[in-house]
């Protein structure tokens, strides 16, 4: 009796200790859990993102006000800056406007609750600006995170516990296991083992399968905001080529190009170019404008210089009349850059030369 007394004294603190063990070993991982994810990987992934978001929308605003001041007149940039606006929730920015950039920057001041974007025109006191709200942007992914923390929580959680229970719930959790990694592969609809109401992992089970559903949803919505994205690049694009517009940039350090689809009708630019060097992209101009255009471009290369000029297009027998502006930038890395705009402007030009033909024919007139 007291040799089995002592193996059943020694089997409950054996026990004892073990469940002691697991617990600690359950708050270990669960602290370290934690602080690695509050401390350190949603602070740095949430200003990842607000960074290159805010990136995305220094460039939307670039292009739009780009866009607005090559309108002819202030009730066409009001069309142009409201067609604009009414994809700012998809998103994500407020609003652009245009004003006064003294005025801006004093709203600016006073509405700490959104963030100000700021592009102002050269020569002018107008400005065109960006309002967004970080927490419209970051909220969405911020709940997403915290969701997978949860679920990191859980199952280290339902680890530990099996770790304590016997062997025969492990099939339930290799399902589980299963239909996690079908998740992360997309896979939504797997099947989850049906466990009774007093299994240690029929909670578990049940946050999963929510949680699978608000992921589900989550991906409908992340998916509904990419389509609205590529629909707004789309009209982006479209009014591109309404206005005769396309953009491009030139990083100067390494001479690589890049432009937009609408600037290839534009200059005549040949398929396959995105890449290439300003000689490729200027290939089709002019020969007697090439040489003054290269010089111009060459010759404005300081930090927030503004190139502006005129010159000829020439390709198979067509020549087009364009009209480029660009500004000089410093990257973050003090790369330099060159952003700007081509515009066909051939029609004016026409329209032009047939008003200096009647003028000439007039003054002719008058003095005969």
């Amino acid at each position: 009796m007291s040799s089995k007394s002592t193996r059943g004294n020694f089997r409950t603190k054996l026990t004892e200790f073990v469940s002691s063990f697991l617990f600690c070993t359950w708050l270990t991982i669960v602290a370290f859990v934690v602080v690695l994810s509050e401390f350190l990987w949603i602070p740095n992934s949430l200003e990842k993102i607000l960074n290159q978001q805010m990136q995305q929308f220094q460039y939307i605003l670039q292009v739009s006000s780009r866009l607005a001041t090559a309108q002819r007149s202030d009730h066409e940039r009001q069309l142009l800056l409201k067609q604009l606006n009414l994809d700012a929730k998809s998103q994500d920015w407020q609003k652009i406007v245009y004003a006064n950039e003294i005025e801006l920057r004093q709203q600016a001041e006073k509405n700490t609750g959104s963030h100000f974007l700021l592009q102002p025109l050269p020569d002018s006191k107008y400005a065109y600006g960006l309002w967004f709200k970080p927490s419209d942007v970051l909220n969405p992914i911020l709940s997403t995170y915290r969701l997978f923390e949860l679920i990191m929580i859980v199952m280290f959680t339902i680890i530990i516990i099996i770790g304590y229970r016997r062997s025969a719930l492990l099939s339930s959790l290799k399902k589980l296991n299963s239909a996690a990694q079908l998740l992360a592969k997309g896979e939504f609809n797997t099947p989850v083992p049906q466990l009774q109401s007093h299994s240690v992992l029929y909670n578990f089970s049940n946050t999963f399968e929510s949680s699978r559903k608000a992921l589900s949803a989550m991906r409908l919505e992340l998916i509904a905001q990419v389509e609205a994205k590529d629909l707004s690049e789309q009209r982006l694009h479209d009014s591109h080529n309404v206005a005769n517009l396309g953009s491009w940039e030139w990083q100067v350090a390494s001479d690589k190009v890049w432009f937009s689809h609408s600037l290839e009708k534009i200059l005549a630019i040949e398929d396959d170019c995105q890449g290439a060097s300003i000689n490729q992209l200027f290939k089709q101009v002019h020969s007697a404008d090439k040489k003054t255009l290269h010089r111009q471009i060459e010759a404005e290369l300081a930090v927030d210089s503004i190139v502006s000029t005129d010159f000829r297009i020439s390709h198979d027998g067509i020549v087009r009349h364009v009209h480029l502006i660009a500004k000089v930038q410093r990257q973050t890395d003090d790369s330099i850059r060159l952003i700007g705009t081509c515009q066909d402007i051939s029609k004016r030009k026409e329209v032009e030369a047939l008003l200096q033909k009647l003028s000439s024919a007039i003054t002719a007139g008058g003095s005969g």
